[in-house]
């Protein structure tokens, strides 16, 4: 793996292209002149539209599990987010507060001593694993840009990690087993982020020196955050591929026409019927003598 050595940073996007060391603020902010969709606004927007106008005004609230990700992210993968380890086990304290608060202002994420300390375990879980080798070689955290063939939408993701048709995208997670992760995948979009990010491949892939022949590889590369930190890695089957690229279709047309009508609405204002999900609508069928 090597640090991205990349051209000068174009303030505004107005032509689809691969972007190496862009930072990461103004990639969330958005340098597309006409406006793009991101996987989380794909989430957002399959959401309602109101969802998604409400999170590009607004950003993502931090929460500290991203913080410890993207910390983790910065360690592995030689680039990112900037961090500094502070002698502090909770900020409750004067002093904790003030350093606290003077790493956030200098653009550092501030880390308690439990966490570095788990951040660190996590790392080392990671690299005793042979899934680590995933990580040798390719550019991390990618920007793409590129306008979607099918709708017209622009739009934009960041590879963690590529070498050429193997694109890496690295998770933390409490739970990295199948069957956790699974559900994580459904959850948080997983399937909606690998479809919008396969098309972005497929739109550059003679930037990312694929050749015409050759079917992008996408691997989920999940750590666990809990001892004994280990690592799996996984690739969504068929039926998962097509259900996240018939929902990116869905909110690439939404995003087309609220951009085009500038009306984003919410949630429907009719009574709606409301059916149980499958799983809930198991009845217990055993007799009982009492």
């Amino acid at each position: 793996m090597t640090a991205p050595t990349a051209p000068a940073v174009p303030a505004i996007i107005t032509e689809p292209c691969l972007v190496d060391g862009m930072p990461e603020d103004l990639y969330h902010l958005d340098p597309v002149a006409e406006g793009s969709i991101s996987s989380t606004g794909v989430k957002e927007i399959l959401r309602t539209p109101a969802h998604f106008a409400w999170y590009r005004e607004h950003g993502r609230p931090d929460k500290t599990d991203f913080e410890l990700g993207r910390v983790f992210h910065s360690i592995v993968l030689g680039t990112g987010a900037e961090y500094v380890p502070l002698p502090f086990d909770a900020w409750t304290t004067k002093d904790a507060k003030a350093a606290r608060a003077q790493a956030l202002q200098a653009g550092l994420t501030p880390l308690k001593t439990s966490e570095w300390a788990q951040v660190q375990a996590m790392v080392a879980g990671f690299r005793a694993s042979p899934l680590s080798a995933l990580l040798d070689g390719g550019i991390a955290e990618r920007s793409m840009f590129w306008r979607d063939e099918e709708t017209g939408v622009w739009c934009r993701g960041r590879l963690d990690l590529s070498n050429k048709a193997t694109i890496v995208d690295l998770k933390t997670s409490k739970n990295a087993s199948k069957e956790a992760f699974r559900r994580d995948a459904a959850n948080y979009g997983y399937h909606d982020q690998y479809a919008l990010y396969l098309r972005g491949v497929r739109a550059l892939r003679a930037q990312l020196g694929i050749d015409d022949d050759v079917e992008p590889e996408f691997i989920h590369l999940v750590v666990e955050k809990t001892p004994p930190y280990l690592t799996a890695a996984y690739e969504f089957d068929r039926l998962a591929c097509e259900v996240g690229d018939a929902r990116v279709t869905k909110a690439l047309k939404t995003f087309r026409d609220c951009q085009a009508t500038g009306l984003w609405p919410g949630y429907p204002v009719d009574i709606q019927p409301l059916s149980l999900p499958s799983y809930a609508t198991w009845i217990p069928d055993e007799d009982y003598d009492l």
